[in-house]
Order: structure tokens, then C-alpha cells, then sequence
């Protein structure tokens, strides 16, 4: 027990932990009148009543002479007052304090002075600022620059700003005003865009406003060469007082009447209840003057700054006369008190910016009233306050907004806070009610994101949670572990002594935060199945009241115990978003998440909370949403065991059957059982969803039914069901669900070996369509088609792959690439060619050489002229080799009933005078490979590596060949043409240079060439190289003008072959000539 003397009797006492002081309001009372002081106790713990005390006032430097204080003397710091005190409280941050006087508020800032000879130093109180409020105040609250006071009837909440004169005017956008002469105004009605708040000054609809243009400035000249000849007074040492800037009012077009500015402000005196909630720059009729005091009055700078002071409004309430919130017999608003949530690590949202109200961008660097940095950030603050019959509590940190409302069971007299819980005193004993501050607060310092954290809203309805009946009480208050009651009793015995009372002091200790939540849980597990909404309050409370424990850092030893409480309560609540009737199910998700529990431990109790007397299962939305989660954002595999699995796969066939199929082929799970599988992907085929109508399969079903039919060994089973969609969609699924086709990029997957087997086109266009998107590459691709061993030429399917690639890839830098291993391929197949022994029946219509243009173009018409080919139709004939036989059904059990069995071809004798087949499944490689020299894509490149490469031997060497010198010398091929196939020469022509008359010409000088030594040319060859002459020379005829043309043919030429040339060029020379008339509008 401590104790110490106070100067006269205590009126008011408080404590303030941080500045480690007692402060009283004392009155001294005589025959003719009371006085009041307002003092402060330092050094009290530890004083020795032996000692003599220690006195001064505040505000006057200490002496140099005078002791050093002893460790057990104790200090009495008195504040001058001119007049009485009614109320003073302390910031519980900074240890500054607020004295209420009458209607004005005090701010007196606590600081640490030194004596300089002595180097001795103290601690001392500073008269920093006056804040005239409106209304005699009756309690007042402090916390860094935020105030409050309340009378009978009303209560404000302030924020005071301190604005560095040297910032520039646009970085505040409030209005700023001085002590000298200014006052909060009236909010300014919205406006424009282009209007600035900062160039109005009065806002009044009877205020004529005068504004000038920029080029005329009478006032600002003036003021200019008053602010002059100021400078030069303070440069001469005439005035004390501190240098201003101009004020950002006179730097405006604005004219300021100095009889109107000088004017009393309008004060209301209306009793009508009002509400206003902030921010705003002052209310009408409620005027708002801050000045600064003491030593700051008349111009002592603190640390160097020259501030400019300004208030913002967060709060203002007016209580009518009949309000039941707070009339009573003798009613009257009480207990207003800040509550402060601070935190001493970065525990605020980086990558959110917070909006602080009005708070200038150098506030936290030149804020006097915000200098203890020690004692923790602010993360949050509320302010409470009380009438009689029900108590109100308001997030003031970003504005103001009403979290909740205490409606008491009885009047009170005294309402107190502590850090979790609010503790009322009523005429029938102590009530304690569950408090929000900390829930608004942990919204800010923490990324609630409804995914990894999440927390219960701090509207949430309060919850009374004790009645403890006691007689009288006086007065209560609380500390950490304990609650303090103080009553007075008085019998009829001390009645008739007057003054003499029966005093009583109950010291509470507050049970510990783990007991608290266990009574809140096993009361509200009465609840659980008949009242779902008090069950799920009270496991709110039971979070909130924990996660406030471990953020106090005062758990100690029992943070471990508190954690595994928390855990057991996040556990609880996501049970209880995952119940069917859940509104907020998507909650489940981020509960389960902080709870730690293993997924098994959780479906399972999912599993018990299945409802058996209800037709809806025990199944939530929240509880698939949680495992949406849970399957598919990370790629290892998840260790439950079967019985889980299956339990999961059941939950996702009743609340999401669209996703089953996913949850099967995609998610992280791999342990569940394969035919419980089958029989849920069936159950869902056969079910009807919400809006009664059948389910559709989708081809994911298909797909995942076909991958488990692989797993149970029924590869034939499987064949059938992706037989049931047809070839886009089937791709279309396989790309979207591609990690199926393989295994972990090394090997096909069984599901692309049965593709590969019975549909390989459609597993080449899903490796096609997965290059194009980056997903396989190229190389990754062969690899899984080649397999372990084998040539890349014997590979089919590596054909068609690349095939697909160049189709798709035209122009890119792969594309060349993959066309030489292309010709490489074709190269090797025909020198390597066979007759068949057996093949598929091709289908009517078919085709070999790939559509849709890219790197494969149209075959020339003079190809199929030249070996292995014999004319224009010999492509269609039927193959020499094989012969077409229908086999017999297998008798296979999973045949399926009507089917028609597959036909194909079997080996024939071919006669001798069929050695060479024309038809173009025989010569399918090297109608691509034509295809792909056609093309106009091609460049020179591609050409001269397959010259390189080709034999005589090969099959259709000649037609490659000259393709191949149609892209490299076309002189060189016109004469391999003319020597071997003059026939086809004009065709050759007009596909390699069709409009070119000086390559026709060198065709020509080159036939006429041929008829010199004509004597010794065959008759077939004779009449070729004749019938070459004539299409070149009618070729000629319709490129040439007529004169061109006739200087261009041979002298001693025969006339009579000639001249039906020269008729076709004067005929088209005559047409063109007219055609130019008209179209010039001569004819």
C-alpha cells in the first residue's frame, strides 16, 4: 500500500501510467469563498512522508540554486489557472493534459526541461493551447491531438492540426485559421470542379463576393508592402514576435471586409437533438476557437516551428431534453473517455495507404502534441461516452462512426473501459458488456482479406456478459488484471452522525482471457442448435477477446495456451460458416486457414455435423469454398487418407457437381477411391440440379470418367465413353487439361497412349494447339511422340505433329525449322519406301496434303504429268497394292450393340504391269512434299537443303527437283523442262513466272534454238517441242504489244506459223486500245 499528503482535499484524482504522475483537482474551501487548483504528484511510489516536499509551478524555470530532488522527495507541479477547473484528463499516449474551464479547454504539454548550469533535469508542464469549445464543459478527454468534452446535454470530438507555415497551401486542404481572429465557419456547399474551398472565406447566401482579375491587385499590394516593411522592422529586433508568411487568404482575388470578419459568430440556441458526423471544418452555430497559449501566445516557437492552428470536427451530438438515452431524475451525459489502440511495430497495412482526416503530410514530424514516440503508434481510437440509461461508442480514427450502443439494464452512474471489456455501475451493481475496440482497430493493422486472415465486423451487436450485484457504488475503475469498486453505505445509525459513513473498496480480479472464453463457449454451445445466431455471437466474442490478448504482448508465459485457444476458436467459427444455412459461407475459407488444422480433421467434423432429421445434408457452401481453396492453389500432393477423399468427393457431388470432375482430374487429392469415383460421376449424370432440370455432361466428365476407367484397367471402357463426344470438344478439353497427356513432361500419360492408339489426330491437335500456347514446347513434344526408340521418320505421328506445327506457326522463327525436318522426313520415307501389306480404309473425300494455308500450298497442275503420276486423274485411282476386305467383329465383350465392325485392307498380288502406284495414299509423302515447294512461303533455303539431299533413286526425283530449281534457277529448270518434259513446259511457265515476258522470252529464243539442227529431231520429240513453240508463243501474244512482239519473232520464220500469233496480238492490242477509249470517255 502507498500512500502521500496532498495539499488541500481532492475534488478530482487520475493517474497517468505514461507520464508517471498523479494529478488532482483540489479545493480549498473557506468562509468566503472556494479555491481550486490543479496539481500534479511526481515521484509519489517512491516518496518518503519524512522527506520535505518539493513545490513549483509550472511553466516557471527552475532555479539554480535550489536542491537536486532526492529519490524519496516528493514533487507538487501546480498549474496556474485564472479561473476554477471543473474536470482534467490525461492522454494515456503521450502524458500530456487537458483542464476543463468553463467552456475553454487547456492543453498543457508534458516535457522535459534541463537547468543549464546545473545540467540538472525535470519534468515540467507547458501551457501549449486554448480550445474554446461552446459549452461549459463537465468532462474532458485527451489523446495525442484528438479532444473531447461533454456537458449535460452535448459532446464534441476535435482534432487539432499544426501546420508548419513553410509547407505549401495546397497540401491542406481544410481551412486554417489563427487565434487572433478567426473562427470555424460554416461547411462550404459542394462545387465545382474548378473552384478552389481555399477562395471562399465566407458561406453565406447574403454574401456578395467581389473578385478581380489576376492584373489588378490593390490588396495583395498593399499587403505586399506592409509584409515589407515588416521584414525590416524584424531585421532591426523591433518586435518579439515571430516573423508570419502571408496568409493564404490575401493571396487570393478575394476582398476581405474586415467589419464583416470582426463580427460575432452565430451561436445557436436551439435544443433540438442533432448528430453530425465528420470530418467537417465546423458546424453552423456551434463556432470552434483555438489559440495558442502561454508562452506560444506571444510567439516562443516550439523546436524551431512557427505553426499555424486549425480543428476538424469528427463528432458533434445535442441530446433533446425527453431523449431516453440519458434523461433521467437527474440525468446528464458522463464517463466520456478515448479508447486508444496503439501498437509499438509496423503493424499497419503497407500497401494500403490510410486516409487520415485532415491531417497535413508533415503533421506527424511537428505535431507538439504527439512527441512520445516510445509509447507506440496509433492504430486506432474510439470515444465513449454515456447517459444514464444508454452508452455510445464511435471509431473517430477516419471520421466518426457509431460501432455500437450499450443499453443498461438500470441508470448508471459511472461507465469505465478497459482493454477488452466496458464495466457499468448501476444503482443494482456492476454490469460488464464486451467491447469493439480493438475489432475496428485490427481491420487496419492487418490485411483482412477473407482468404489467409479475417475478422468479425466491429458493428456486431455487443453482448452483456456479467450482472454482479453490489449496494452504492461510488465510484469504479479498472486496471489490467483487476476492477476497483468503491461504495458507500449508510444505515440509520450513521445518518444520525453527520459525515459518517460506512466505506467500502472491492478490488476485483478479472477472470483470465482463456477462462472468459471457455464460459463464453460452453454457454453458447447451449445454444448451438437452437438459437445458430447467439451461438455464433459468443464465438465472436470468445476471437475477439483472444486476438486482443496476444496484440496487448501482455500474455507472457500464456501466449502458447492463448494460441491454441485462438486456433480451437478459428476452428470453431469456420465449422460454423460451413453449416448449410451460413449466410457468410465464404468466411469458412480464411477461419479454417488461421485455425491450423489438418483437412482431415476438418471434413471429418464437417461429417459430424451432418444433420440426419433434415432432407438438406450437413454439407455447406463454405466448406466445398474451403477446399476450392485447399485443392487447387498449390501443386504437391495432399496426404489424406481414402476415407477423407471419399468424404470430399461426396460433398462436392451434392453442393458442386459441375466441379467433381475437376476435384478428380485436377486437384491435389490422388488418394480416393477410383470406383466410388465412378459411381458419384454417374450418381451426378443421372441427378437433377436447383432449377430442376437434368444435368448435362460436360466433356471434363467424359474426360474424367475416361481417366478412371483407365485406373480401374478397363482401357476398352474408356475407349467407349470418349467415343461419346466428338473431336473438337475432346481437344478442346485435352488442351484445357493438358498435365493428362503426360507424365511430368517425361513419358505419354495411359490416356495419350489410348488416344494415340484409337484417335491420334485428335491428340496430335491438343499437342499442336499446346505448342502454340507455349505450354509443350517442340522439342518436349518429339521426345513424348518418339518415345524410348525409333526412327523420327518412321513416326506417323511425329509427321502429323510437325505437319500441324508448320501449319500454325507460319512466319515465326520455329517454322523453318520445323519445315526442314519436315523435308527430312519426306526425304527419308520415299527413299525408303514400300508397298503396303495393309492400311486403314481412307475415308471418301480424303485428303493428304494439309488445308488452311501456312507453309503447304497447291499443288502445280504440271506435277501430276510427271512420274509416279500419269495425268491429271491418276492421284484418284485405286492403290495396286492393296485391296479392300471387310474383317469380321472381333467378338469383343465391350463391343458395343450394333456397332459396324471396322473395315480394313489386307495385302493383294499386284500384276506385273502395275509396278508404280498413282494413287495418293501411296505417294502421301510426297504430295507434301510438293506441297510444301508450291507454297509461296517458301524461300530459297528450304529448296536447296532438300537438293542436297535427294537421290535419283528416290520416288518422284524429278518433279522435286525441278520445284526445287523453280525457286533457285528457273533458267536451269526451263531447260531440265524442255529436255525432258516439253509437253508440260507452258504449264511449268505459267505456275513459276506467270506474267514475267522476259523468262518467257529466254523460253522462246531457247525452242527456236531446238529447231536448228530439226532434221535430227524425233517425230514425238518434234511435235512436243511444236506444240511447246505454239503455247509460248500464245503466251507471248497476250503479254506483248504488237510491235514488241513482232520485232521479237525470228526472220526467217514460216509465215503461215507465225501469223495466227501476230492476228491474237493485233486482236488483244485492238481491244486494250478501245478499252482505254471508253474507260477516257473518247468513245
Amino acid at each position: 500500500l502507498v500512500g502521500f499528503l496532498t495539499v488541500s482535499a481532492v475534488d478530482q484524482l487520475i493517474y497517468s501510467e505514461c507520464g508517471k504522475y498523479v494529478a488532482t483537482v483540489e479545493v480549498k474551501s473557506s468562509k468566503q469563498r472556494s479555491l481550486t487548483f490543479v496539481r500534479l504528484y511526481f515521484n509519489w511510489e517512491a516518496s518518503d512522508v519524512s522527506q520535505p516536499v518539493r513545490a513549483r509551478i509550472a511553466g516557471v524555470p527552475a532555479s539554480n540554486s535550489q536542491p537536486e530532488v532526492t529519490g524519496k522527495q516528493l514533487e507538487v507541479v501546480e498549474l496556474p489557472l485564472r479561473k476554477s477547473a471543473t474536470c482534467i484528463q490525461c492522454c494515456a499516449v503521450t502524458g500530456n493534459l487537458a483542464i476543463g474551464i468553463g467552456s475553454v479547454m487547456s492543453l498543457y504539454r508534458l516535457c522535459s526541461k534541463t537547468v543549464q548550469l546545473t545540467g540538472t533535469t525535470y519534468t515540467d508542464l507547458d501551457h501549449l493551447l486554448d480550445i474554446h469549445i461552446g459549452f461549459n464543459l463537465a468532462e474532458v478527454a485527451l489523446c495525442e491531438n484528438y479532444v473531447a468534452g461533454i456537458s449535460a446535454d452535448e459532446v464534441r470530438v476535435l482534432q487539432v492540426h499544426f501546420r508548419n507555415e513553410t509547407d505549401e497551401e495546397t497540401t491542406n486542404p481544410k481551412q486554417l485559421f489563427t487565434s487572433t481572429d478567426e473562427v470555424s465557419r460554416t461547411p462550404t456547399p459542394p462545387t465545382d470542379q474548378g473552384t478552389s474551398q481555399d477562395d471562399m472565406i465566407v458561406e453565406d447566401e447574403d454574401f456578395v463576393l467581389w473578385s478581380f482579375e489576376e492584373h489588378s491587385l490593390p490588396v495583395d499590394s498593399v499587403h505586399t508592402e506592409v509584409q515589407r516593411d515588416a521584414n525590416r522592422q524584424l531585421q532591426k529586433g523591433a518586435s518579439p514576435l515571430p516573423r508570419r508568411s502571408a496568409s493564404p487568404r490575401l493571396q487570393t482575388n478575394t476582398i476581405s471586409l474586415r467589419t464583416i470578419s470582426s463580427e460575432r459568430p452565430y451561436v445557436e440556441k436551439s435544443s433540438k437533438p442533432t448528430e453530425v458526423l465528420g470530418p467537417v471544418d465546423s458546424i453552423q452555430g456551434r463556432p470552434i476557437t483555438v489559440e495558442w497559449a502561454g508562452l506560444y501566445s506571444v510567439g516562443i516557437s516550439i523546436k524551431g516551428m512557427n505553426s499555424q492552428l486549425s480543428t476538424t470536427t469528427l463528432l458533434y451530438r445535442r441530446f433533446a431534453p425527453g431523449d431516453t438515452a440519458y434523461t433521467a431524475v437527474d440525468g446528464a451525459l458522463h464517463s466520456l473517455q478515448f479508447l486508444p489502440t496503439c501498437s509499438k511495430d509496423n503493424r499497419e497495412k503497407s500497401h494500403k495507404a490510410r486516409h487520415r482526416v485532415s491531417v497535413l503530410p508533415s503533421e506527424d514530424r511537428c505535431s507538439p502534441l504527439h512527441l512520445n514516440t516510445q509509447e507506440g503508434t496509433l492504430r486506432g481510437l474510439c470515444c465513449f461516452f454515456t447517459g444514464p440509461r444508454q452508452g455510445f461508442l464511435y471509431d473517430i480514427y477516419d471520421g466518426a462512426t457509431l460501432l455500437a450502443s450499450y443499453p443498461y439494464t438500470a441508470d448508471t452512474s459511472k461507465v469505465v473501459a478497459g482493454d477488452s471489456l466496458l464495466h457499468a455501475v448501476t444503482k443494482n451493481g456492476l454490469e460488464t458488456y464486451t467491447l469493439r475496440k480493438f475489432a475496428v482497430a485490427v481491420h487496419r493493422m492487418e490485411d483482412i482479406d477473407n482468404i489467409q486472415n479475417a475478422c468479425p465486423h466491429p458493428n456486431m451487436d455487443i453482448c452483456l456478459i456479467g450482472m454482479r450485484p453490489f449496494i452504492a457504488i461510488q465510484d469504479t475503475s479498472v486496471c489490467t488484471s483487476h476492477v476497483i469498486l468503491l461504495s458507500k453505505v449508510e444505515s440509520p445509525r450513521t445518518r444520525q452522525v453527520a459525515g459518517q459513513s460506512h466505506w467500502s473498496l472491492y478490488a476485483l480480479q478479472n477472470a483470465s482471457v482463456g477462462q472468459l472464453y471457455k464460459d463464453m463457449l460452453d454457454l453458447g454451445l447451449r445454444y448451438q442448435n437452437s438459437s445458430p445466431p447467439a451461438y455464433h455471437q459468443l464465438l465472436c466474442e470468445g476471437h475477439l477477446l483472444l486476438r486482443q490478448a496476444l496484440f496487448s504482448q501482455e500474455a507472457g508465459s500464456r501466449t502458447q495456451a492463448l494460441r491454441d485457444l485462438l486456433c480451437e476458436s478459428c476452428g470453431l467459427l469456420g465449422d460454423y460458416h460451413s453449416l448449410p444455412d451460413s449466410q457468410d459461407w465464404t468466411l469458412a475459407l480464411p477461419y479454417y486457414n488461421m485455425s491450423g488444422l489438418k483437412v482431415s480433421a476438418i471434413v471429418q467434423q464437417a461429417l459430424h455435423q451432418m444433420q440426419p432429421d433434415k432432407c438438406q445434408p450437413g454439407y455447406g457452401r463454405g466448406l466445398v469454398h474451403f477446399l476450392n481453396h485447399v485443392l487447387f492453389t498449390c501443386e504437391e500432393a495432399l496426404e489424406t487418407d481414402k476415407s477423407t477423399s471419399n468424404i470430399i468427393l461426396e460433398a462436392y457431388s451434392q453442393l458442386e457437381p459441375e466441379s467433381l470432375s475437376k476435384v478428380i482430374i485436377k486437384s491435389r487429392m490422388k488418394t480416393f477411391d477410383d470406383q466410388k469415383a465412378v459411381s458419384l460421376l454417374r450418381k451426378i449424370k443421372r441427378g437433377v440440379s436447383d432449377s430442376g432440370a437434368r444435368y448435362q455432361p460436360k466433356p471434363l466428365d467424359v474426360l474424367a470418367m475416361a481417366v478412371l476407367k483407365l485406373r480401374l484397367c478397363e482401357p476398352e471402357q474408356a475407349q467407349i465413353v470418349l467415343s461419346t463426344i466428338n473431336e473438337p470438344q475432346l481437344i478442346q478439353v485435352l488442351v484445357s487439361e493438358h498435365q493428362l497427356l503426360h507424365m511430368k513432361l517425361a513419358q505419354l500419360s495411359h490416356l495419350s497412349q489410348l488416344l494415340r492408339r484409337h484417335q491420334p489426330q485428335a491428340l496430335i491437335a491438343a499437342l499442336v494447339a499446346l505448342h502454340e500456347q507455349d505450354i509443350i514446347p517442340l522439342e518436349t513434344a518429339l521426345h513424348l511422340l518418339r518415345g524410348s526408340e525409333g526412327e523420327i521418320h518412321q513416326n506417323t505421328h511425329i509427321r502429323d505433329y510437325l505437319e500441324g506445327v508448320v501449319q500454325t506457326s507460319n512466319g515465326q522463327p520455329t517454322c523453318h525449322k520445323v519445315a526442314i525436318m519436315l523435308c527430312d522426313i519426306y526425304i527419308q520415307r520415299l527413299l525408303e519406301w514400300k508397298p503396303p501389306t495393309s492400311r486403314a480404309m481412307p475415308t471418301p473425300g480424303h485428303v493428304h496434303v494439309p488445308r488452311g494455308g501456312g507453309c503447304f500450298g497447291a499443288r502445280y497442275p504440271w506435277l501430276d504429268h510427271l512420274l509416279p503420276f500419269k495425268g491429271v486423274r491418276s492421284i484418284q485411282h485405286p492403290c495396286q497394292w492393296v485391296q479392300l476386305r471387310v474383317s469380321p467383329p472381333r467378338g469383343s465383350p465391350m463391343q458395343i450393340a450394333g456397332a459396324v465392325a471396322p473395315i480394313q485392307v489386307s495385302k493383294a498380288s499386284p500384276s506385273a504391269s502395275d509396278e508404280v502406284c498413282t494413287c495418293c495414299c501411296c505417294n502421301e509423302d510426297l504430295l507434301k512434299l510438293q506441297s510444301l515447294l508450291c507454297s509461296s512461303n517458301t524461300g530459297t533455303d528450304i529448296p536447296e537443303h532438300i537438293l542436297e539431299s535427294i537421290t535419283e533413286e528416290m520416288k518422284g526425283f524429278l518433279a522435286v527437283k525441278l520445284l526445287c530449281l523453280a525457286k533457285i534457277d528457273s533458267d536451269k529448270a526451263v531447260e531440265l523442262m524442255v529436255d525432258s518434259h516439253p509437253s508440260i513446259l507452258v504449264s511449268f511457265g505459267e505456275s513459276v513466272f506467270p506474267d514475267n515476258q522476259e523468262k518467257w522470252t529466254s523460253v522462246l529464243h531457247l525452242l527456236l534454238a531446238m529447231f536448228t539442227d530439226e532434221e535430227n529431231l524425233s517425230d514425238e520429240r518434234h511435235e512436243s517441242l511444236v506444240g511447246a513453240l505454239q503455247g509460248v508463243l500464245s503466251r507471248l501474244a497476250t503479254l506483248m504489244d504488237p510491235q514488241t512482239f513482232i520485232n521479237m519473232l525470228p526472220s526467217n520464220g514460216t509465215v503461215t506459223f507465225f501469223l495466227p500469233y501476230i492476228q491474237q496480238c493485233l486482236r488483244k492490242g485492238r481491244a486494250e486500245d478501245i478499252r482505254n477509249r471508253v474507260a477516257s470517255g473518247q468513245v
